[in-house]
C-alpha cells in the first residue's frame, strides 16, 4: 500500500459526504487549495517542519474527492480540511435556519388574499382605542376570511366638536307645528289648527306633503292667536316660491296694529328674507330664486334683544332692535300679513314650527339639513326634525324583528321579502349634495343596503341601489351620472358592526367612509337625479328588477341595521366621526 492509499484512507469519510452533497468539484476548489502554499505557517498541522515540505501535488478524483499530499506522501491537511468541512456545514445550517422562516412568513403574507390557507401558525392582532394586543396560536389548517374590520388610522382620535347629534326640537318648548300632511292641523297638540281660506290645497312638499297657496286666488291659512309677546321665540319653515318679484310676499304674520314693534310680519321683500316688528326690522342679504326649496329660521332673543335670520341653516343677518316685540292680540296667518294688506304668497309652505326659546345655531343647521333619523329602537319612528312616516308592512313584508343594536336596538332583516320603506324624500331626487349614514351587522354578505326609487315598490322610472354588496361581499357605494360611479370598500366581517357613510357633492364627488375614516372617493360632478320626491328602501331593492345595478348584486340583505341618517348636505370628515363613535 502506497502513501497515496494511506492518505485516502485517513481522510474523514464525512468530509467526502459533505463535498458530495454540495457537489463541489476538484476544479472548483483548486484555486483555494493552490493558494495554501502562500500561507505563512499557521500551525504544524499544515506544514511538516522537519522536512519543510511544500505542496507538490494535487490529485483530482471523481467530483467529490480531493487529495492533498506532500512529497514524502504524508497527509498535511487532515485537521484543516475537517475544520473547513465543519465550518461549511455550520454555515449551510445557519443559512437554512434564516431563509426557511422568511419563506414561511412570505407564504403567510401571500396567502392573505385567499379565503382558505394551509399554514402552521396564525397570528391575530386586535386593535382597540388605546392598545394593540397580539396573540399567537398553533393550528394545522385554518380558514381565514378575507374580511376583517377596516379600522382607519384616525379611529382612536377623539372627534372634534360639531353640530352632529344635537337635539333639534325640545317638545316642552314647541308651541305650534304644522306638517301639512293633507291637513292644516297643529301636530304639537297645542290646538293652533289652521283654517283654509279661499280653497288652499296640498301638493308634494319638501318632505311628504306641503301647503299650496295661489296668490291669484287670495289663498291663505288663518290660525288662532299665538302669544309671542315679550319672550324669546324661533319660527322655522320650508318655502318654495313659484314666483318672486320686488313686491312683498307674505309668509307668516300676527299683527295687532300697524304700530312700531306691534305687527309681526315675516315676508320676502325685494327677493330677500325679511323679519319685521313694524318699523324695527331686519333684512337678509341673499337674493332668493324661484323654483327651489329654502329653509328659513327667524329667531328673536328677548334676553339679549337680538333679531336673527338663518337661511338654509346658516346665519344670514342679525341686529339689535329698538325694542322687543309687544303685540298682544290679533290673529296669526300663513300666506298673508296684516302689515302689507293683500300681498299673498304664491308657492309651497312646509314643516312650519314655532318654539318659545332661542334655538342655537347647531339646532337650526340640523333642522335645515337633517332629513331623517331612524334610531330603530323598537319602532320605525323618525326622531329627526321632519317626522317622516315609515311603512314596513307592504309588499308582503315579513321577517322584521328587533335585536340588540349598536345603540340600544336595531332593525333586523331575516327573510327574502324583508325590507324597510320610507317615502317623501324630495332632496334625494335633486342634483344637490347628500349624505347617507348607517350601521350594519350582516349575518351574511350580500344584497342591497340602501335603495332609492321614485316608486314605493323600488321599481320606479328612476331607481338605483346606492349602498350594498358586490358579488364577492365587498361594500359598494355608488351614484348615478348617466352611468354608475362606484367606490368599493373592503369586505366587512359578519356578525359585527360596521359603520358606513356615503356623501356626494358636485365639488368633491362621491366619498365612502368606513368606520369613521375616508376609504375611497371618485370625482362625479353631477348627480343625475330623478327631479322628483323619492322613496328609500333598506335591506332590499323591492321589485326593482329594471334598475341600474352598477357593482351591487341586488337582493335581500340578511342582518341588522341601526342609526340610519339622511342629510341634504355633504358631511365633513369631522362630522362623520361622531356618527361612527356614538
Amino acid at each position: 500500500m502506497n502513501d497515496s492509499d494511506d492518505l485516502r484512507k485517513s481522510i474523514d469519510p464525512r468530509f467526502h459526504m459533505l463535498l458530495k452533497r454540495t457537489q463541489i468539484s476538484a476544479h472548483s476548489i483548486e484555486p483555494t487549495v493552490a493558494n495554501l502554499s502562500n500561507i505563512q505557517q499557521p500551525s504544524q498541522a499544515w506544514v511538516n517542519n522537519e522536512n519543510e515540505s511544500q505542496v507538490s501535488k494535487i490529485k483530482s478524483k471523481p467530483a467529490s474527492r480531493v487529495y492533498l499530499v506532500s512529497k514524502t506522501g504524508q497527509q498535511i491537511c487532515s485537521t484543516r480540511c475537517r475544520s473547513i468541512a465543519i465550518a461549511t456545514f455550520i454555515f449551510l445550517i445557519c443559512v437554512l435556519l434564516i431563509v426557511l422562516p422568511l419563506g414561511i412568513v412570505y407564504g403567510l403574507a401571500s396567502s392573505s388574499d385567499f379565503s382558505t390557507s394551509i399554514i402552521s401558525t396564525m397570528i391575530t392582532t386586535t386593535t382597540t382605542t388605546n392598545t394593540t394586543t397580539t396573540t399567537t396560536t398553533t393550528t394545522t389548517t385554518t380558514t381565514t376570511p378575507p374580511a376583517t374590520a377596516w379600522i382607519p388610522s384616525n379611529y382612536g382620535t377623539p372627534c372634534s366638536s360639531t353640530c352632529i347629534n344635537v337635539t333639534t326640537v325640545t317638545p316642552s318648548t314647541l308651541i305650534a307645528s304644522w306638517t301639512f300632511e293633507m291637513n292644516t292641523n297643529d301636530v304639537s297638540g297645542q290646538g293652533h289648527n289652521g283654517i283654509i281660506a279661499n280653497g288652499a290645497a296640498f301638493s308634494t312638499g319638501y318632505v311628504g306633503q306641503a301647503l299650496l297657496l295661489d296668490s291669484s286666488l287670495a289663498q291663505y291659512i288663518f290660525v288662532p292667536y299665538i302669544d309671542l309677546t315679550l319672550k324669546s321665540f324661533t319660527v322655522e319653515m320650508w318655502i318654495y316660491s313659484f314666483t318672486l318679484s320686488s313686491l312683498d310676499l307674505s309668509l307668516f304674520g300676527e299683527c295687532e296694529t300697524r304700530s312700531i314693534d306691534q305687527c309681526l310680519h315675516y315676508i320676502i321683500r325685494n327677493y330677500k328674507v325679511y323679519m319685521g316688528f313694524y318699523g324695527d326690522d331686519l333684512v337678509g342679504v341673499t337674493n332668493l330664486t324661484a323654483g327651489r326649496w329654502y329653509h328659513i329660521a327667524y329667531v328673536y332673543d328677548f334676553v339679549n334683544n337680538v333679531q336673527s335670520i338663518y337661511l338654509n341653516g346658516l346665519l344670514e343677518a342679525s341686529r339689535v332692535p329698538i325694542s322687543s316685540y309687544m303685540g298682544q292680540n290679533g290673529s296669526a296667518a300663513f300666506g298673508i300679513t296684516g302689515e302689507t294688506g293683500a300681498n299673498y304668497y304664491n308657492g309651497l309652505l312646509d314643516q312650519i314650527r314655532i318654539t318659545n326659546r332661542v334655538k342655537i345655531s347647531c339646532e337650526i343647521l340640523n333642522d335645515a339639513s337633517l332629513i331623517t333619523h331612524y334610531p330603530f329602537d323598537g319602532s320605525v319612528v323618525d326622531i329627526g326634525p321632519n317626522k317622516i312616516t315609515a311603512r314596513t308592512t307592504v309588499q308582503g313584508n315579513s321577517g322584521i324583528s328587533w335585536v340588540m343594536g349598536k345603540v340600544n336596538q336595531a332593525i333586523n332583516f331575516n327573510a327574502s321579502n324583508s325590507y324597510f320603506q320610507s317615502c317623501g324624500f324630495w332632496a334625494l331626487g335633486q342634483n344637490q349634495p347628500y349624505s347617507i349614514a348607517l350601521w350594519i351587522n350582516p349575518s351574511s354578505l350580500g344584497g342591497t343596503l340602501f335603495h332609492l326609487s321614485t316608486d314605493a315598490t323600488g321599481s320606479g322610472a328612476w331607481c338605483l341601489p346606492m349602498i350594498g354588496f358586490s358579488s364577492n361581499g365587498s361594500i359598494v357605494g355608488q351614484t348615478w351620472n348617466g352611468n354608475t360611479f362606484v367606490v368599493i370598500a373592503p369586505i366587512p366581517p359578519i356578525n359585527a358592526w360596521t359603520h358606513i357613510v356615503q356623501t356626494w357633492s358636485s365639488t368633491n364627488g362621491l366619498h365612502l367612509y368606513i368606520n369613521g375614516g375616508l376609504y375611497g372617493s371618485i370625482n362625479v360632478p353631477v348627480f343625475a337625479a330623478a327631479g322628483a320626491s323619492m322613496c328609500v328602501l333598506l335591506g332590499n331593492s323591492g321589485l326593482g328588477i329594471n334598475c341600474q345595478t352598477g357593482q351591487i348584486l341586488m337582493g335581500p340583505y340578511s342582518g341588522a341595521i341601526d342609526e340610519f341618517y339622511v342629510y341634504n348636505r355633504e358631511l365633513l370628515a369631522s362630522e362623520v366621526c361622531p356618527l361612527a363613535h356614538p
